[in-house]
């Protein structure tokens, strides 16, 4: 048995430890502790990922093996018709 400590947002949980592996249909128990997940904790797990995620970028690049395609800017918040 494994124990992970870390926090949920919507249906995700966050575990704290970046290297925990949960298997897929694994059988598992949540324990809700009545404490909240300090806010910094979860701006630094996000930023974390930002950070990870170009890292990769980087390396892609730097490889070479294929070009990172240009996608096209999006603007959320503007209206379109369909």
């Amino acid at each position: 048995m494994q124990a992970y400590e870390g926090y949920f947002e919507g249906r995700h949980f966050y575990p704290k430890e970046t290297d925990a592996e949960i298997p897929e249909h694994q059988r598992v128990v949540v324990t809700v502790l009545d404490e909240a997940v300090q806010e910094d904790e979860i701006i630094k797990r996000r930023l974390e990922a930002i950070d990870s995620f170009r890292k990769a970028m980087r390396e892609i690049d730097a490889r070479g093996d294929e070009p990172v395609p240009e996608f096209e800017r999006v603007k959320f918040t503007r209206e379109v018709d369909l």
